[in-house]
């Protein structure tokens, strides 16, 4: 397998680790990594890569961005911002990407739970989590557009003017800002009782640092839909 260099350096997720334990490495660096792979992004700055555009709308790519705000809303808020209820995807979203309105936070949640759990395109939820949806790459395009007449959750009634519109390249462009909005800020003091980390650490200081945030790695016009609905 070819090796893949998972350094971390220049960004708070990064773990300060012993020297004995080198096969420790970041799981939301390496989500990242694999993302942009997938989606033929530079694998240093994240931008889509000439000649590459074709991959901004891989379904494997925006699984793993989508498990990146996912990860995110897991761990982290801004230090001084009060915490938020709801998912991991819509507290991410609500911390690093408050541009992002309710309804569009909701479905984006509702499509990283069929995607992930199903490799699918229906979520049939609570309000706001209901919906079938039609995916693009179209450079420029609004990253969701919600249907003019919601879907009722019945398969049969799938149709193309009720379907919830997502954008994968703005997707990816999306969770690569969130990502950068996490990276800028100030580096985390070490997390102990008493002192909490910032970026804040939804755990809190009484369990391990970054906790959540690590996994044993080996180093190593008209809209074309690229999936959904009839």
């Amino acid at each position: 397998m070819a090796k893949v260099n998972w350094s971390e350096r220049g960004t708070p997720v990064a773990c300060r680790l012993p020297a004995e334990r080198p096969h420790r490495a970041s799981r939301l660096i390496a989500v990242l990594r694999e993302a942009r792979q997938a989606t033929g992004r530079n694998p240093e700055t994240g931008r889509i890569e000439p000649g590459s555009g074709a991959l901004s709308g891989n379904w494997l790519g925006a699984v793993g961005y989508l498990m990146l705000v996912d990860q995110v809303g897991s761990a982290y808020r801004p230090a001084g911002v009060p915490a938020v209820p709801g998912p991991p995807v819509v507290r991410a979203l609500r911390y690093f990407a408050p541009g992002v309105g309710e309804p569009e936070r909701e479905a984006l949640y509702a499509l990283r739970c069929s995607l992930v759990h199903d490799f699918g395109l229906v979520s049939v939820g609570g309000p706001g989590r209901t919906h079938h949806f039609m995916l693009d790459d179209a450079e420029g395009g609004p990253i969701v557009r919600l249907p003019p007449e919601p879907w009722d959750g019945r398969a049969g009634h799938c149709r193309r003017f009720n379907a919830t519109w997502v954008n994968l390249r703005a997707l990816g462009d999306l969770a690569e800002d969130v990502f950068r909005r996490l990276s800028t800020l100030p580096e985390p003091a070490a997390a102990r009782p008493g002192r909490p980390a910032s970026p804040v650490l939804r755990d809190g200081p009484a369990r391990p640092a970054y906790r959540r945030a690590l996994s044993t790695r080996a180093a190593s016009g008209d809209r074309k839909p690229v999936g959904g609905g009839t």
